[in-house]
Parts: C-alpha cells; sequence; structure tokens
C-alpha cells in the first residue's frame, strides 16, 4: 500500500492536521514540502486534492441500491412438503423483497405428474443459462406451481420429481391398505 504518513501545520498557538486522507505517504511528503516552500517565500498556499464533488459517487451509490432492490425481488424462498398422513402436497412460497406468501396444496390422490416448463437465457457474450419452473399436475389438469418463476437446473427438477414421486407412491400405497 506504500508509505502512508500524516501532515502536521505547527504554527506558534496551534497544530492542524491537513486532512487529505486518500493521499499516500509520498504525495503527503510532496504536499508537506511545498506547505514548507510557501512559508518559508512568505508566499501562499492551497491544495485541493481529492475535494472534488461528490455527484459521481452519489449517483454511482444510488444506481447500485436500485440494482440491489431489483435482486432482491427475484429472491424466494420455496417450501414443499409431503405429508402421508394428511395424503397432502403443500407448497409455500415467499418472496422476499414483495412480501407476500402464496400458499396452495393438493390431494396426493388427485396427483399426476410433475412437470417442467425450461426457460433459456443467452447473454451478449454468447453464454446462455437454462432455468425450469417446475410445477405440479393434478389430474384435474390444474397446476401448482413450487416456485415464482424458473429456479430449478436439470438436476433439481429432476431431484424435485424424484423425491415428489416418492411421497405419491408412498401416498398410494397407505390409501390401498385403508
Amino acid at each position: 500500500m506504500g508509505r502512508t504518513l500524516d501532515v502536521t501545520v505547527l504554527t506558534s498557538s496551534d497544530s492542524l492536521r491537513v486532512p487529505f486522507d486518500n493521499l499516500d505517504g509520498d504525495a503527503k511528503i510532496e504536499l508537506a514540502s511545498r506547505l514548507m516552500q510557501a512559508i518559508v517565500s512568505g508566499g501562499e498556499f492551497s491544495e485541493n486534492s481529492g475535494m472534488g464533488t461528490p455527484m459521481p459517487g452519489i449517483f454511482l451509490g444510488g444506481f447500485l441500491s436500485l440494482a440491489g432492490l431489483f435482486c432482491l425481488g427475484f429472491l424466494q424462498t420455496s417450501t414443499v412438503v409431503g405429508s402421508r398422513n394428511q395424503g397432502t402436497l403443500s407448497v409455500k412460497v415467499f418472496r422476499w423483497l414483495i412480501l407476500n406468501k402464496r400458499e396452495s396444496s393438493i390431494e396426493l390422490s388427485d396427483f399426476r405428474t410433475v412437470k417442467h416448463v425450461p426457460f433459456s437465457i443467452e447473454s451478449y457474450s454468447g453464454i446462455s443459462a437454462t432455468s425450469n419452473s417446475v410445477f405440479v399436475e393434478s389430474k384435474t389438469g390444474e397446476t401448482m406451481h413450487l416456485a415464482s418463476g424458473p429456479m430449478f437446473t436439470e438436476e433439481s427438477t429432476e431431484s424435485v420429481k424424484r423425491i415428489v414421486g416418492g411421497w405419491v407412491r408412498a401416498a398410494n400405497r397407505l390409501a390401498k391398505k385403508r
């Protein structure tokens, strides 16, 4: 990081710290030598290093804050609960920034299949990414989405299909025994 040091001006009655925190040690040594030359020659001295208008920083900070809020709008928590005792599959989706909760359930005996719809995004650099929107379909054709929008990879989609399929098979075995 280079040398760092403070520049302090000593007068007959006071000592004043020169507040150029953004200068490194070498720049502060040069500042101190110019200040000494001004004192010795009896001339005037002024310095304006790093004390510009903060507007670009304010605009950048505001833009990044808005971008962060935009990203928070996509964060969500999905909870999928399969209950053999109740014979239901329940989904709770909570969106963080929007602060709404969507709850729905389906009878396991009414379950038909788990389906997915792929959603592909191609960036300007030519890199593409695929995400799946996963939902449960009942025998009557009703659907229950497991998340708000596409958020499942191919691997997690297959995992969800395997887990939910296991719940349904187990529930149907219990229903047949009763």
